[in-house]
């Protein structure tokens, strides 16, 4: 495991917030398609219980 208390600050910053970057972005993918299908699928109601989940 690489130390994040030693070398340059910015380098480790970046490297610790890429993983987190990329797996917001499949979350956001997720929530996406998610929307998608419950939408035009199964309707509003249900469309507005999945997005309670989130709060």
């Amino acid at each position: 495991m690489k130390s994040l208390t030693k070398g340059k600050p910015m380098k480790a910053i970046l490297l610790f917030a890429v993983p987190l970057y990329i797996g917001q972005l499949f979350q956001l993918g997720y929530s996406l398609i998610d929307t998608r299908i419950i939408g035009s699928t199964l309707g509003e109601i249900s469309l507005a219980a999945v997005g309670r989940r989130f709060l």
